[in-house]
This record gives C-alpha cells, sequence and structure tokens, in this order.
C-alpha cells in the first residue's frame, strides 16, 4: 500500500521543465494583461468627452425625436393605407 502512495506523489510533482513552462505562461500573461489594460486607460481618457444639457435641453430633444417618430409613423400609416386600396 506504501508503494501506491509514493507513486501518486512522484506523479503529482511536476519537473523543472514543466514548472519553468508554467512560470513563462503566468508571466506572458500578466504581460498581455498589462499592455490590455494600460490600452483600456489611454481609450479612456482620449473618449472622455461629457456632454452636460440642462433638463430643458433633455426635453426639447426628446420632443423633437417624438415628432420626427410621428411624423415617420404618420407617413407609413398613409402608405400602408395606400398599399391596401390599391392591391383590393
Amino acid at each position: 500500500m506504501s508503494s501506491n502512495r509514493t507513486d501518486s506523489r512522484r506523479k503529482s510533482r511536476l519537473s523543472r521543465a514543466e514548472i519553468k513552462a508554467y512560470e513563462s505562461r503566468r508571466a506572458e500573461e500578466r504581460r498581455r494583461l498589462a499592455l490590455h489594460q494600460e490600452k483600456e486607460v489611454e481609450s479612456n481618457k482620449s473618449d472622455s468627452t461629457a456632454y452636460v444639457m440642462t433638463r430643458d435641453d433633455e426635453f426639447g430633444v426628446i420632443k423633437s425625436d417624438l415628432l420626427r417618430l410621428g411624423w415617420i409613423v404618420g407617413i407609413l400609416v398613409v402608405l400602408l393605407i395606400a398599399a391596401t386600396l390599391m392591391l383590393s
């Protein structure tokens, strides 16, 4: 029974080459993550344009969007009625 226990211990140990390969993969992964984080920080700095609007300005934008949407819906309803009349 003790021979089985020593065999399992030997199997679970990593060789020096395996440890070295593992450490190099980890170092490469850390380097890639650091580069990615640096790029994110740089892109966030350049994209930091803030638009500040008053409440009245925001409601004005919403009102114009709703009016434009109303016109589009009205035109589509007219086209639908015209197509129904032509095809019937």
